[in-house]
């Protein structure tokens, strides 16, 4: 999911956590239709590497890597905890873990 706005990422968020809470996928599903960007298979991962990256970028900077290289910091950092899982676990983890500063970020 790349960051398009505040309103679209408020709404995203207060979905997720209601799907999260209350065990429901058709609110996240519909959610993930409205943010999500179809991209050919062969640039999947450079997306989804890119769409981390505008994540951390807007909401913990400070995490990014110094050296730039995003891709192996997406890798061994981001996906470790996460070995073989789709990439919607990942971001179900970010945003579970970051709601408090994403909220705080763009309000």
């Amino acid at each position: 999911m790349m960051i398009q706005n505040k309103a679209s990422t408020i709404e995203y968020l207060y979905i997720k956590r209601k799907m999260i809470k209350a065990g429901k996928c058709r609110e996240y599903a519909n959610a993930q239709k409205d943010n999500c960007q179809c991209v050919p298979k062969k640039k999947k991962d450079e997306k989804f590497v890119d769409s981390i990256a505008s994540f951390y970028k807007a909401f913990q900077k400070s995490k990014l890597p110094k050296d730039g290289d995003n891709k192996k910091w997406v890798e061994s950092v981001v996906k470790k905890p996460f070995p073989g899982k789709p990439d919607q676990d990942v971001w179900a983890a970010l945003f579970q873990k970051y709601w408090y500063v994403i909220l705080l970020t763009i309000l």
